[in-house]
């Protein structure tokens, strides 16, 4: 059964911080994860029978919106569960005017989804992320924002 609830800082925190450093290979510290929670991001969780199999972290800035982190386990990606994720953030900031994230230009999975979830490409951060594997060069963030929430 699939459950969607606010984090439980200290019953959750080791399960993100595992998903966090599985999902991303420019994963955040567990030190920069945990400062981030305990400093009051929200995030919200997605379990699958009482093991959590994604999380999305995000927050509030003057009547908007970031999202700084979507992370969904490995045999779970591509079956809707950052859909529903993103649905429910969306949900719970309504009354904010935008939610703003940003994404790797070549990480065309995810920047389909966005535009699916009604984000737009609004800008771009040049240089941003450092090489992955096999390149040779920086790569743009695509910033993307979805208004009128």
């Amino acid at each position: 059964m699939l459950v969607i609830r606010p984090v439980c800082l200290d019953s959750d925190f080791e399960a993100i911080d595992r998903l966090n450093k599985q999902a991303f290979v420019e994963c955040w510290s567990t030190e920069g994860l945990y400062s981030a929670l305990l400093a009051g991001m929200d995030c919200f969780v997605l379990e699958d029978h009482g093991q959590i199999i994604a999380y999305v972290l995000s927050q509030d800035l003057l009547g908007w919106v970031e999202v700084m982190q979507l992370a969904v386990a490995a045999p779970y990606r591509r079956r809707g569960m950052a859909v529903a994720l993103m649905q429910h953030l969306i949900h719970q900031k309504h009354h904010l005017e935008k939610i703003v994230l940003e994404v790797r230009d070549s990480n065309l999975a995810a920047r389909r989804l966005y535009q699916q979830l009604g984000f737009q490409e609004t800008g771009r951060r040049k240089g941003y992320y450092q090489p992955l594997a096999m390149m040779t060069k920086s790569e743009d963030a695509v910033i993307m924002e979805r208004a009128g929430l």
